[in-house]
């Protein structure tokens, strides 16, 4: 299925895409989404004086009422079904807000994880989320749409000049699915091509979905590369969030879905996990019929 202008939208353009389209003059509108979109993001950065800070319209403010609706509208303009409200869910999405929002009552949330084969975890905002449930409780979509959401809040901010663009530049984050990230290893055809792939996703604030599950890369070699992006990022303290399954073998066992990374990506991902993520465990049944 062709990916429409909503989907364009949410998908990052790399340099090497954007000059390949500026070539040619009879484009498709995605096309031309996609040129505007890269045109936006690397607008150069605008420096103001105070006199014209204070000139600035105070803009929405990151707040829990701003965030709420606006993970609702996005929700819906996704999905094309409004976010069920049911116990768990909305115990899912606080943590997450709250998180998103440094309200310390994140600290409290029901499905943070505190503790991990007997031994203390220590929360902090500094970690990004790793988020563990079964399948079809709304992980994805609920993560997806935030990040719509902020990136969507973000720009109206930049474009009308809000106070308040800080506050949305700092919580944005991009979403991915792992597969499309092994997709797009695969069509690189050069080392500077490679170069700036690993660039790009080893730097900013990325979610990375369905990790675990996706296929060895077989561009350049055989390539275990998430295993690889998340030790960049590690090593760029680059704050990151993931998002995945229980072990298939081990239904609702969260230990299992932990040490998992270790048997996918090695014992020395397995040892960074707790210090690259805050983990929230997601109750509830699947939304899917």
């Amino acid at each position: 299925m062709a990916e429409s202008i909503k989907d364009i939208i949410q998908k990052p353009v790399s340099r090497k895409r954007y000059e390949f389209l500026k070539r040619f003059n009879n484009l498709t509108e995605d096309e031309k989404t996609e040129i505007s979109r890269f045109e936006q993001e690397n607008k150069p950065k605008q420096v103001f004086t105070l006199k014209e800070v204070k000139s600035r319209p105070n803009g929405k403010i990151l707040n829990k009422e701003t965030l709420w609706k606006a993970f609702l509208k996005e929700y819906f303009e996704q999905n094309k079904v409004n976010f069920q409200k049911t116990h768990d869910s909305v115990i899912n999405v606080s943590s997450v807000m709250k998180y998103f929002l440094r309200d310390e009552t994140f600290f409290d949330s029901l499905n943070l994880v505190t503790s991990f084969d007997k031994g203390k975890l220590t929360p902090s905002f500094d970690k990004g989320l790793l988020i563990i449930g079964n399948y079809g409780n709304g992980k994805s979509s609920m993560l997806r749409a935030l990040s719509g959401a902020i990136n969507n809040m973000y720009l109206q901010a930049y474009n009308e000049n809000w106070q308040t663009l800080p506050q949305w530049q700092s919580v944005r984050f991009s979403y991915h699915n792992v597969h499309d990230v092994v997709t797009d290893f695969e069509c690189i055809d050069n080392n500077e091509s490679r170069a700036n792939f690993y660039k790009k996703y080893s730097g900013f604030r990325h979610c990375y979905d369905d990790i675990k599950k996706e296929k060895i890369a077989s561009n350049f070699g055989k390539t275990n590369l998430m295993k690889e992006i998340i030790e960049k990022r590690y090593d760029n303290k680059a704050k990151t969030f993931a998002i995945c399954n229980y072990d298939d073998a081990f239904p609702n066992n969260l230990e299992h879905a932990v040490l998992e990374f270790g048997a996918k990506y090695g014992g020395h991902v397995l040892d960074r996990i707790f210090e690259m993520f805050n983990i929230l465990e997601f109750k509830g049944k699947s939304f899917r019929k």
